[in-house]
């Protein structure tokens, strides 16, 4: 009976290690799909004027963390591996991946603001392209009236 508890702990724990090793994949992916949404959001601030390099400096700062995220991800995954024998470092590593998601739920708040400003940045200088541009085509109508007045009088 002590083998075949043993052999059903064992077995317990390598289901938790894999729902643990799919989690991680799971992070892993996330991140990924984060880093590609940041490199998109990057490649549009880059084109924008002034206020957009306070974006890009964020969104450099966001990138730096989760690159840290990342090798933090690394290295529980590690930490996973080695823990298939301890059943205490195995619950260590799934609260220290749980942490890792809280974490990255924030990240992706902060990411959601930060993309909600860029558009909020985009819909002002449209709008003030615009008013150049009815302005511009405001003195170009006074100077041709100009132009035809002084025609007039000669």
């Amino acid at each position: 009976t002590d083998r075949a508890s043993s052999e059903a702990e064992e077995g317990e724990r390598q289901d938790a290690l894999q729902q643990l090793r799919d989690s991680l994949a799971k992070r892993q992916q996330e991140i990924e799909d984060k880093d590609l949404q940041i490199q998109t959001l990057q490649a549009k601030v880059s084109g924008a004027d002034g206020a957009d390099e306070a974006l890009s400096q964020q969104i450099a700062k966001l990138r730096e963390e989760l690159d840290d995220k990342s090798k933090q991800l690394e290295q529980y995954k590690t930490q996973a591996q080695n823990a298939a024998r301890n059943s205490e470092a195995l619950e260590e590593v799934q609260r220290r991946a749980q942490q890792l998601e809280k974490s990255l739920e924030q990240e992706r708040g902060a990411r959601s603001v930060l993309e909600s400003d860029k558009r909020r940045l985009e819909e002002d200088k449209n709008g003030l392209t615009r008013e150049v541009a009815e302005a511009r085509a405001a003195t170009d109508l006074m100077q041709q009236q100009r132009e035809a007045l002084r025609q007039s009088e000669a």
